[in-house]
């Protein structure tokens, strides 16, 4: 993403998931320059709807460059409404 001052996301297509699994979420990301933004991984938990009824994020990593691995740690929905994960890449300034 070339980014030009505003905040920014990118989301996956929303994938069908099952409570009976617990999930993780192991990204890499290139990082070029983002001075002073916070740039974090976000996985969303939605209704058949796509209405997100629970939600988790990594860690926000500012003045990163470069290659950078984030983590999102196992994940277990207590929500029997979810049918549906998103996980979000989130820039803010």
């Amino acid at each position: 993403m070339a980014l030009n001052g505003a905040d920014t996301s990118v989301s996956s297509p929303a994938a069908s998931v099952s409570d009976k699994f617990s999930f993780v979420a192991d990204v890499r990301l290139h990082v070029m320059g983002p001075k002073y933004r916070h740039t974090s991984i976000r996985l969303d938990f939605c209704n058949e709807n796509c209405e997100i009824l629970e939600s988790t994020s990594s860690t926000k990593l500012q003045n990163a460059d470069g290659w950078i691995k984030v983590h999102i740690g196992r994940v277990n929905s207590s929500n029997p409404e979810i049918q549906l994960a998103i996980i979000a890449l989130q820039v803010d300034r």
